[in-house]
């Protein structure tokens, strides 16, 4: 449903609701008290009053106020929160306790100012068991901002990797900025816990240095995994060297799966103009 204006709705037996707004200050009242699945795009300046005590599934695209976008009724325990940020604004993750499977997919500017508000508005995590990470990471280390996430969520058993390939700012740009990403403290993973993580999987992954790079800093968190998968990017093969160097930094108990094309889109915004890839 494309919101133009101010809506309201009255269901008892509306399961599943997507909004996609396209006027700013719209209003939205929402009472359904058998709703399970929401999708939400580009509702930062709608006033939405959404009422749904069973609600189990929450997409979520760009930013959330909790002063505009209120939640009655709900729960604080989510069997999937699926969050795509495309600005600096908060995302929805403080107002659940509990996401079963916790999707992010984050954009961080290439200021350092943007830096410290990633680091501010996901200070609080859901605790989760599946966590999916994918991450515009312009200019700042990709490796301090995974870090980051881990320690928010040290009982998932399941990590899901997705890698953005961008023509950005390198990070030196960082260096000479005085960026917090680059501070030794944040590349710490002594202080990183995954007792309950089993698997790990990469997708996008082209075999280039920096991807490399995240799979051995990862594994310096987590030495012995049951399986990781490893699914490369569109018309890839990794080559004999990189498969050869992937599996040295491997426990010898843990399966490895080399498979591909991994481009599959994601599920959360349907629109065109804001595919993530």
């Amino acid at each position: 449903m494309q919101v133009d204006g101010d809506i309201s709705i009255r269901s008892d037996t509306l399961g599943r609701l997507a909004l996609r707004a396209v006027s700013l200050q719209n209003r939205l009242d929402v009472v359904a008290p058998n709703l399970e699945w929401l999708r939400v795009h580009g509702c930062n300046y709608v006033d939405a009053r959404i009422s749904a005590p069973i609600l189990t599934e929450v997409e979520w695209d760009d930013g959330y106020d909790p002063a505009r976008h209120r939640f009655i009724d709900t729960g604080r325990h989510l069997h999937r929160l699926a969050v795509t940020q495309w600005t600096q604004t908060p995302p929805l993750l403080e107002r659940f306790d509990v996401a079963d499977e916790l999707s992010l997919h984050l954009t961080i500017p290439p200021i350092p100012s943007a830096y410290s508000k990633f680091l501010e508005n996901t200070s609080k995590l859901p605790q989760s068991k599946v966590l999916t990470v994918g991450l515009k990471v312009i200019g700042h280390s990709m490796g301090s901002s995974l870090l980051h996430l881990l320690r928010k969520c040290g009982g998932i058993t399941k990590l899901k990797i997705e890698f953005i390939h961008l023509d950005a700012p390198m990070v030196s740009l960082c260096n000479h900025l005085g960026c917090s990403c680059i501070q030794q403290e944040m590349l710490r993973t002594d202080n990183v816990t995954l007792d309950s993580l089993e698997e790990v999987e990469f997708h996008f992954f082209t075999g280039c240095d920096e991807d490399i790079d995240l799979v051995k800093l990862l594994l310096m968190c987590k030495k012995t995994l049951r399986k990781m998968v490893i699914n490369v990017a569109d018309d890839l093969a990794l080559s004999e060297e990189v498969q050869k160097k992937i599996q040295s930094f491997l426990h010898p108990s843990t399966i490895l799966e080399m498979g591909g094309p991994a481009s599959r889109k994601r599920d959360v915004c349907q629109c065109k103009d804001h595919d993530w890839y």
